[in-house]
């Protein structure tokens, strides 16, 4: 921000003769206590004639949105000695004043500069000679950022609005005059602030003093800081900076104009007087426009460890050989940053921002989805124009061939790139590809999960309109349209295998029919589990039936449930069918004889099992049964504990349907809909016995 000074009497900071320069910056230390510094202010240069050494007063402008916890640092050259010779580059902290409400509300800081030069700190991070020397700028609007080696990459920026003026002339004929006016204005809204030339400074009527007390140079000098001041000390000014730019090397009259945000469109700049600008600021008209620097294949790295300090000098392009590539997306692995953009996959590799290099890694890789990048195992799975893939340092790998077409065909869709979004999860080894489907392109209803160590898809049925791995608890949580999160159930037991749970109400129980009837039934499907904990036992059944317009629920059984409170759980519909079983002799006919399932868990009810062959193609099904063992009378005395039963590992066998026992081959299908339930199965084998070499 602006900053102004003056001699103030007899003290202890500049020599008679003497000269000295300021700088100021804002800063704060944040909630992990990591001190956030801003950039540096113009210079001011104080000289002192008076006769003796002098303190000086500073006059400093507040910033807008800043609070109590921030505090200004005013950092100082030592003296020159000399009226002749500039302070230079190597400023030194001489006062931390911490903001006050008084400060925010009045935006404007006025400080007594009395430290004499052996007092003077540590130099400002931008002197001479420190590691790097380059302002602590704000990060850009950027279409993605990532993080690597403490660096934050800023890709796809586009910088702040801006536009540079001079003051080259100040009074009568043609220099800037009372009266006079200045006028910004926003190109989008067409606000405007007009600011006139007046006899003294008043920041709420928008006028700023024209001096014409001293030298050419002081004048414009001085009438340029007024300006400055009073655009940043307007209290209904919520559109733009000034910075007053005028440095060493730089004439007097030197502002620039900044946006307040980045998300301020261009702006222009009238005068109604052109002959006191260089160049010249027209009377009316948008020609006058402010500007910045978008770099669609560009990015901006920040400091190390400092993610909020982005100098403009830390720019880096990709080296495309030409201006029409555009980068969509970037990720950091441990090796590198890999962009993803419109000419194929791009790698950066360094230690800090003076290193980095660009290379081209893979031209045929084009993302499709910007929303499915996601890192797992040390790799970037995303989907792209060839399905979903993974990049590491080892290239670019298709990981879902086995299911291609599928996924090609939704690709097609033209909501797909749009809605498509990606999910990682390392501790469950999978990848999550969400995505519309043919029946409803609107929204997100079903998911690709890939598990990368069995290298197997799962296809799961829900809409979800976004998802996230919180890894502090490491579960999963979806949200629907209508604004609901879930949690992952994650017991490691059978109890994760369920989806919603419902609040019923139970008013009457009939035993000899198992059913139940429900205050409202609405919540309750065909299939779910409804459980009632009743003292120290807890009841379950299975929903088979539901009129929602009587509120009558059939259930597998009754018994044990009273009338009252209970809990519906939503079953998860869980389908496996094989690839086609021919016994490694698809060219023979068979008979099949006998099917044998084996289950890991086989704690269910039911499984139906579907069967079809080349030569009966129409699905036939069969429901297969576990064994209970244990309870009263089914083992000899001792063997077991008292009133449990239990459901082991075993092998459930069941004979071919009757229109399945012969064919090359026989595809298989279990579909299992109950809650608390595992679909644990290990594999399944079957017996038969060629019967031809020749087909029907």
């Amino acid at each position: 921000m602006d900053l102004q000074g003056a001699i103030s009497g007899i003290g202890n900071v500049i020599l008679n003769n003497s000269q000295v320069g300021y700088q100021i910056l804002f800063g704060y230390t944040d909630a992990n206590q990591n001190l956030i510094l801003g950039a540096p202010s113009e210079f001011l240069f104080v000289s002192n004639a008076a006769g003796t050494t002098q303190n000086i007063t500073l006059t400093i402008t507040v910033p807008n949105g800043l609070s109590t916890n921030y505090f200004v640092q005013i950092y100082r050259t030592a003296n020159t000695n000399s009226l002749s010779v500039p302070p230079g580059n190597n400023f030194q902290l001489a006062i931390e004043h911490q903001l006050t409400a008084g400060d925010i509300s009045t935006k404007s800081i006025t400080i007594i500069d009395t430290v004499p030069d052996s007092l003077l700190g540590a130099f400002i991070y931008t002197a001479d000679g420190q590691p790097v020397p380059f302002p602590n700028s704000q990060p850009p609007l950027a279409l993605d950022i990532t993080t690597f080696q403490g660096m934050t990459f800023y890709a796809n920026f586009t910088t702040i609005q801006t536009a540079d003026i001079t003051l080259d002339s100040v009074g009568a004929p043609l220099g800037l005059q009372v009266g006079d006016t200045v006028t910004f204005t926003d190109q989008g809204s067409l606000t405007a602030y007009i600011y006139t030339g007046a006899g003294a400074n008043n920041a709420a009527t928008r006028q700023f003093k024209i001096d014409t007390s001293g030298s050419i140079a002081q004048n414009i000098d001085a009438t340029a800081r007024n300006l400055v001041a009073m655009i940043n000390q307007d209290p209904n000014n919520t559109l733009w900076y000034a910075y007053y730019i005028t440095g060493e090397n730089i004439l007097p009259g030197a502002i620039q104009i900044v946006s307040q945000n980045l998300q301020n469109g261009p702006f222009f700049i009238n005068s109604s007087r052109q002959t006191c600008w260089t160049p010249q600021i027209p009377a009316a008209g948008q020609t006058y426009l402010s500007g910045n620097n978008a770099q669609p294949d560009g990015l901006l790295v920040s400091k190390v460890n400092q993610p909020e300090a982005v100098p403009f000098a830390f720019n880096l392009r990709l080296q495309t050989g030409g201006t029409n590539t555009v980068i969509f997306r970037i990720l950091a692995l441990q090796d590198a940053v890999y962009a993803f953009t419109s000419s194929g996959i791009y790698r950066i590799t360094g230690s800090d921002p003076t290193t980095l290099q660009t290379l081209l890694f893979d031209s045929s890789a084009f993302i499709k989805g910007l929303a499915t990048p996601q890192i797992l195992n040390n790799s970037i799975y995303y989907f792209s124009t060839q399905g979903i893939c993974s990049v590491s340092s080892g290239g670019n790998q298709i990981m879902s061939r086995n299911i291609e077409r599928d996924l090609l065909v939704l690709s097609a869709l033209p909501t797909f790139s749009s809605l498509a979004y990606g999910v990682s999860y390392e501790s469950d080894r999978a990848y999550f590809l969400f995505t519309p489907s043919q029946n409803d392109a609107t929204q997100v209803v079903q998911e690709y999960r890939y598990n990368w160590i069995t290298q197997s898809f799962t296809l799961w049925t829900r809409a979800c309109t976004a998802g996230i791995v919180n890894k502090g608890v490491d579960l999963l949580y979806v949200a629907d349209s209508a604004g609901n999160i879930f949690q992952e159930r994650k017991s490691f037991t059978n109890a994760d295998y369920a989806d919603e749970e419902y609040d019923i109400i139970i008013t009457s129980v009939d035993t000899t029919n198992n059913t139940f009837t429900l205050v409202d039934s609405s919540n309750v499907i065909i299939g779910d589990v409804i459980q009632q904990t009743i003292g120290p036992n807890q009841n379950t059944t299975q929903v088979t039936g539901n009129d929602i317009g009587t509120g009558i629920v059939n259930v597998r059984d009754a018994t044990d449930f009273v009338a009252g409170t209970a809990s519906d759980f939503r079953s998860i519909a869980t389908s496996i069918t094989y690839a086609p079983v021919h016994g490694g002799f698809s060219e023979y006919v068979k008979k099949f004889t006998v099917w044998d399932f084996y289950f890991e868990n086989a704690d269910f009810t039911s499984i139906a099992v579907s069967m079809s062959t080349d030569f009966y193609p129409q699905a036939e099904t069969v429901d297969i049964t576990p064994v209970s063992f244990g309870g009263w009378g089914t083992l000899p005395w001792g063997t077991f504990n008292w009133g449990v039963s239990d459901i082991p590992e075993q092998v459930i066998p069941t004979w071919p349907t009757k229109n399945t026992v012969y064919g090359h081959w026989t595809i298989i299908s279990l579909n299992l809909t109950q809650a608390f339930t595992a679909l644990a199965l290990n594999g399944i084998s079957a017996t038969f016995d060629i019967v031809s070499t020749r087909g029907r």
